[in-house]
């Protein structure tokens, strides 16, 4: 199974940060968009706990995603 790596970066002005990857010849591959996601655990959340693991659903725009 692949290893997934999630990062959140707060406070980011988007528009400077692609203005300086454009002027190092970066591309856009994929647009910016919303994804929605929610964590399925017990109420004591045991699962989360016990094996550091949990189930996640996530609506990625274009498709849902079951992890």
């Amino acid at each position: 199974m692949q290893k997934e790596i999630e990062a959140k970066f707060l406070n980011v002005d988007h528009d400077k940060i692609r203005e300086k990857l454009k002027k190092l010849g970066a591309v856009c591959e994929h647009p910016m968009r919303l994804m929605r996601r929610v964590i399925i655990d017990f109420q004591d959340k045991r699962m989360q706990k016990g094996g550091h693991s949990w189930i996640r659903v996530r609506d990625e725009g274009d498709k849902i995603t079951l992890t």
